[in-house]
């Protein structure tokens, strides 16, 4: 059986916040986070995909962000772990002027 996954939509999100910041604001400055996207560096604004999961944490779940490639102006965060969906879609709908229209 696979373990849930819940998907935050954002609809009408401009600028996105430094890659950087939205892993600080999840996991805490300094932590020990393996992440991956299109991000060229951690101050970039202009991603449009980013994975995070703790490293120091078994099992821990992946947090994913992405820009819909159908829908301009839409964001859709997903992750296992509800709490963590949520802060992010929260963070990243703040921090770009979009709003959170879809918890699945």
């Amino acid at each position: 059986m696979s373990e849930r996954c819940y998907r935050i939509v954002i609809r009408e999100v401009g600028q996105r916040p430094p890659f950087g910041e939205v892993v600080d604001h999840l996991y805490g400055v300094g932590s020990n986070i393996d992440t991956d996207g299109d991000s060229h560096t951690s101050n970039a604004t202009d991603w449009t995909w980013l994975y995070m999961c703790d490293r120091a944490t078994v099992n821990a779940p992946v947090v994913e962000a992405m820009l819909s490639e159908e829908r301009n102006g839409e964001m859709i965060v997903t992750s296992a772990d509800m709490r963590l969906a949520r802060l992010a879609a929260d963070f990243l709908a703040m921090r770009s002027g979009g709003k959170i229209e879809t918890v699945l």
